[in-house]
């Protein structure tokens, strides 16, 4: 069951007029699981980062492994179970046009459930027929997997925080997300498949590589000039590789922090940040706070 797409529209009019509102979020590993037959009044997404699954939306089942996206629109019947004894799928339940006082709602939806009027205020609206978003459903294999997984880790991560003024950050996130998601489909065609399978491993590569990481070396990581690296980062990634590495360096900060016998020192030099100063500055406006002040909400 693949997303359809329409694959002629300019990139950001599919975003005109939506205002991503994050509901419920969660990264769980999970036991055996299932959630039998039901509709739904928000969007769905889930990114199966390890174990196998069913899932079905609309009476068509399929199997949803490690790299699959899958896609479930309000309105929907779905149902999904896992396969084997673990599974770890981030989700995302979420609506693409916030509206007050109608999108404050935060309830789970039973199974079997098959008629929504009861709720008919919460249902999300329809999209615009021309909008991609419109006539996303189902599952789909992203080529740039795990930097969408990241990003959706990345909610969660967030939203467990639940630090001042979260909910608009989550906006923020869910922009990016949604984006991540877009352009992949979009702009993949526009990849040659050994550039895409090289720009598909590169999250891995500057993940395990952070400390030394550089737009250069990245740029060697994919057989690429550095000008022409840049190009083709910023139109698959939405932003440059410069920034990527920065946001990876501080996600990774974060986690970091919350060990208490590690120096600031230490982390700064294992994000990739040889002068303490420079790590401070660049994690204050990242965080809008100081690396101290944040250990201190974190630890409490």
């Amino acid at each position: 069951m693949p997303i359809y797409m329409l694959q002629d529209e300019p990139f950001s009019r599919h975003f005109e007029g939506l205002r991503p509102f994050v509901r419920q979020c969660g990264n769980d590993r999970r036991g055996r699981w299932a959630l039998h037959d039901r509709r739904l009044l928000d969007y769905l997404m889930v990114y199966i980062k390890e174990g196998q699954g069913v899932f079905t939306l609309e009476g068509k089942s399929c199997v949803v492994n490690p790299g699959d996206l899958f896609w479930v629109p309000p309105g929907k019947l779905c149902s999904m179970e896992s396969r084997g004894e673990t599974m770890v799928c981030p989700f995302i339940h979420f609506d693409l046009i916030y509206r007050n006082p109608e999108s404050h709602w935060n309830f789970i939806i039973p199974e079997h459930t098959y008629n929504l009027t009861q709720w008919g205020d919460c249902l999300h609206p329809p999209l615009p027929e021309d909008s991609a978003f419109a006539s996303m459903a189902g599952r789909y294999r992203p080529s740039q997997g795990d930097y969408i997984c990241r990003l959706i880790e990345d909610i969660c991560y967030d939203s467990a925080l639940l630090r001042p003024f979260h909910q608009i950050d989550q906006t923020g996130r869910m922009y990016i997300v949604l984006a991540a998601v877009l352009r992949d489909i979009l702009c993949n065609a526009q990849v040659d498949k050994v550039l895409a399978g090289r720009l598909h491993r590169l999250p891995d590569y500057i993940h395990d590589h952070i400390a030394e990481t550089t737009v250069a070396s990245c740029a060697d990581f994919c057989a690429l000039s550095e000008s022409y690296f840049r190009k083709v980062f910023c139109r698959i990634f939405g932003m440059s590789p410069q920034v990527y590495i920065t946001r990876m360096r501080m996600r990774l900060a974060t986690e970091m922090m919350v060990d208490a016998r590690l120096s600031i020192s230490h982390i700064s030099k294992a994000c990739g940040y040889r002068n303490p100063q420079n790590f401070s500055r660049m994690f204050s406006k990242a965080m809008g706070l100081s690396p101290r002040d944040y250990r201190r909400g974190v630890q409490g």
